[in-house]
């Protein structure tokens, strides 16, 4: 979704002229009012009738829920009961990103959320005033002293750094309906917090604030929306991380994600660092930049962001020092604590000034320093990069220069090491020296490259006629007549177009005229196309390319990582539902939900086969229509059929379709129910010069002949699952592979670290470049990057597969030995 700084508007009118936008955003963040204590014997009685647990409970103060220490059970815990006024949903956020985390780095030491006796993790209670529910939860008490009790050393802050970064990492792909919630912590809300300076009694404070949000609204604000965004912690202050000196790790608890969200990654970065400046220190930056210093050993940040880090974390200063004010004038009770919590802010901020220069030459002498933190622009996965360059011969420097003079932004070529092709040949391409490399990635000549059938058809159309569907012509109805054959009888309509994104465009165009709403729903690191319409709801295109703000996001259907005990489909059922009611809240209301039948740039996601449909009834229920993308798995890919959407048992509203439908000649189209497009078909003029033209849809015939003379689904089936079952087998043994999934032609390796468990994208370009050198090309694909993606033409036979099996066993074995 966009990045913006806009308060949200209250919800009611009446509350509208009396409110300022400080005071909207502490409304939209549950903050406006102190929450009334709960009794303890309604905890109790609740304990007892959700959990079955009995003991002594001890209150810990906090700043705006009930907080309990449970003993008298096998082993202490933690009982959280949400204030009044905190949304029961944002609440769910909180216990989705601690299941997640749990699952995808167990090694992190955060709060294990325990179920209930039903198998639930969160139990609503009625408020003591019943105007609004409260979310009892129950978790595991993490031992350890806060870092604000200790005096750490340089190598001990470098590890709490490692340690928010180990977060952030593990987070990178979740995703939540309610993610983008309004946070008076959240820095992109900072700007709303200025007319608090009003109310500062210091003169001096008051001049040193108004320079502070100055830098911000000149150096920060505008660029927000091209920083990285993602799901973070949100408070990582000295507070809420526990330490133990004894531990090598030092890091031995992570806790109270209450503040977690999606933001800028800078501006977490931000929280950890503001919590260190020392305002009696000579150098009040330090301990700051020790921290910092162990986050950029494991995680890579743009140097640009990093230069707005001193900045952020002078903006979190002063954004505690002002609203702690706040909260203390208008809640008396909390006072203390509150306050204590921000004492040192007026002081740290006056120690390190507004001269932000002489930190980002540190901040920047840091980042060159450590290895990880050398980033790179947004990058195609498996892509050369500008970095590889001098490794090339002379001959390609020299080529690979050529293009950057040539071509306009934005192209990239695949492989560290890039091919130079001159000629390809059924599964097989040829590089200008001659050797021959096996395709085990190319699904545009999905029927092999060069295939004659294709070429004579395409060559002798060409010879006699080329021209547009204005004119009558017997060819694009003939082929319309089988292509439709293959579909359910409902998909009776289609319409034509030279590419997966322009019929992906075409096909939300259609949607939102049928439904005469906005929203559109897409899975966490999908890829619809780069038109502006469907760059907008691709996620895989990067943190720089935003989302739209009627786009939500739901997971990929991920069963080993996501959902937690239960259903799968009913989790997400719930994800969508949640997304839906999101967009309605939002005004935008559902047009569309469109997925990839395969998941492929989510990571390949075959299976379970009950989720399409699933998702597919909560849409209709909502009078929303679900698209099927079938650029990447349609024409027989999976082995099952011709569409992927078959194997799920689900008949979509409309079907897109690109890449492979003229192996090679661009030409795509859109399948749909007649009912679907009426309202667009009376309402607009469509025509596509070159979509459905003469030689395209001759190319098209022939593909589509070859596919059905050739058998090309059975043997995707034959041939695939062959390569599927040897993949596990030769796998089995590798600690490093977590999963093997596909289907038909489309399979996917899942890599992790097998310590921490986190995904290994660094593997994984590694051996893509390894095949590479070895003459087999495959690539990879999930948000991650850690998903080897093998997608062969169909005419891929069982000795092409035994070749790639070869070649990548001694690509693991090269790289990680056994």
């Amino acid at each position: 979704m966009v990045s913006t700084n806009r308060i949200p508007a209250p919800t009611s009118s009446d509350e509208t002229s009396a409110r300022s936008p400080f005071d909207a955003l502490m409304a939209a963040s549950g903050l406006s009012a102190g929450t009334r204590a709960l009794p303890e014997q309604s905890v109790r009685a609740a304990l007892r009738e959700y959990f079955g647990l009995t003991g002594t409970l001890t209150r810990i103060p906090t700043e705006k829920d009930d907080t309990f220490v449970l003993d008298g059970n096998r082993e202490r815990l933690l009982v959280k009961v949400s204030g009044a006024q905190e949304e029961p949903d944002v609440v769910n956020l909180q216990t989705a990103v601690l299941l997640h985390l749990a699952e995808a780095a167990p090694a992190l030491p955060i709060p294990t959320v325990r179920p209930g006796v039903d198998g639930g993790y969160e139990y609503e209670l009625a408020s003591e005033d019943a105007s609004a529910a409260r979310v009892l939860r129950v978790m595991k008490f993490l031992p350890g002293s806060a870092l604000s009790e200790n005096q750490p050393t340089t190598a001990q802050l470098a590890a709490v750094g490692r340690a928010q970064a180990a977060i952030s990492t593990a987070l990178a792909g979740f995703t939540h309906p309610r993610q983008d919630r309004a946070l008076v912590w959240d820095l992109r809300y900072f700007p709303a917090l200025r007319s608090l300076l009003d109310e500062v009694a210091d003169a001096d404070n008051r001049r040193l604030g108004t320079r502070v949000f100055d830098a911000y609204a000149e150096r920060v604000q505008d660029r927000i929306p091209q920083l990285r965004h993602q799901v973070v912690h949100g408070d990582f202050s000295a507070h809420n991380v526990l330490v133990d000196r004894r531990r090598p790790e030092y890091v031995c608890g992570i806790i109270d994600f209450g503040d977690t969200g999606r933001t800028a990654e800078i501006f977490d970065i931000a929280i950890a660092v503001s919590n260190q400046l020392d305002g009696g220190a000579d150098d009040p930056w330090r301990r700051g930049l020790d921290l910092l210093t162990g986050y950029l050993t494991a995680r890579a940040v743009d140097g640009d962001e990093l230069a707005m880090l001193p900045i952020a974390a002078a903006a979190r200063s002063l954004q505690r020092a002002l609203i702690a004010q706040w909260r203390a004038q208008r809640d008396p009770a909390r006072a203390d604590y509150v306050l204590s919590h921000a004492a040192h802010d007026w002081i740290a901020l006056r120690a390190i000034g507004t001269e932000w220069s002489p930190v980002v030459d540190r901040i920047h002498s840091i980042a060159t320093e450590r290895p990880a933190a050398v980033t790179r622009k947004p990058e195609m996965v498996n892509g050369f990069s500008d970095d590889d360059l001098q490794r090339q011969p002379p001959h390609n420097r020299a080529r690979i220069e050529r293009r950057k003079g040539l071509l306009g932004p934005g192209y990239q070529l695949f492989y560290t090491d890039p091919v130079d092709v001159v000629r390809g040949q059924g599964v097989h391409l040829y590089d200008d020296e001659g050797n021959q490399y096996l395709d085990a990635y190319n699904n545009v000549a999905s029927i092999g490259h060069c295939h004659p059938t294709v070429t004579d058809a395409v060559a002798r159309q060409l010879g006699i006629l080329n021209t547009n569907t204005r004119y009558l012509q017997d060819q694009i109805l003939d082929y319309s007549e089988d292509l439709l054959s293959t579909f359910p009888a409902e998909l009776n309509r289609v319409t034509y177009t030279c590419t997966g994104s322009e019929a992906n465009d075409l096909a939300i165009r259609i949607a939102h005229a049928h439904t005469g709403n906005a929203g559109i729903i897409v899975t966490a690191n999908a890829y619809h196309g780069v038109t502006e319409a469907v760059a907008a709801c691709s996620p895989s295109l990067g943190k720089t390319s935003p989302l739209g703000p009627q786009v939500r996001v739901i997971a990929a259907p991920d069963s080993s990582r996501h959902g937690g005990p239960g259903d799968f489909t009913e989790f997400m059922r719930r994800q969508i539902r949640a997304a839906i009611a999101d967009l309605n809240r939002h005004g935008y209301g559902l047009s569309a939900f469109i997925a990839d039948s395969i998941f492929s740039s989510d990571g390949v996601f075959a299976h379970p086969t009950t989720v399409l449909g699933a998702l597919a009834e909560e849409v209709h229920r909502a009078g929303g229509v679900y698209i099927a993308d079938e650029v990447q798995s349609g024409f027989g890919r999976t082995g099952d059929a011709w569409w992927g959407f078959q194997r799920h048992q689900v008949v979509p509203d409309l079907v897109t379709m690109g890449k492979p439908m003229g192996n090679g000649i661009p030409v795509a189209a859109a399948v749909l129910k007649n009912e679907i497009g009426r309202a667009f078909g009376e309402n607009v003029r469509y025509f596509n010069t070159f979509g459905g033209s003469t030689v395209p849809i001759a190319a098209a015939r022939a593909v589509f002949d070859v596919v059905r003379d050739e058998h090309l689904i059975d043997n995707a089936h034959l041939v695939g699952t062959y390569l599927f079952d040897e993949l596990r087998r030769i796998t089995a043994a590798r600690p490093e592979v977590f999963e093997v999934r596909g289907a038909g032609m489309f399979l996917g390796i899942d890599l992790v670290d097998p310590d921490s468990g986190l995904p290994d994208g660094v593997l994984a370009k590694a051996i893509v470049d390894d095949m590479r050198r070895n003459f087999v090309l495959i690539s990879a694909s999930g948000p991650d990057a850690n998903v080897l993606k093998i997608r062969p033409p169909l005419v891929f036979q069982r000795a092409d597969a035994d070749r790639l099996l070869d070649t990548l066993s001694r690509s693991f074995e090269r790289l990680r030995p056994q």
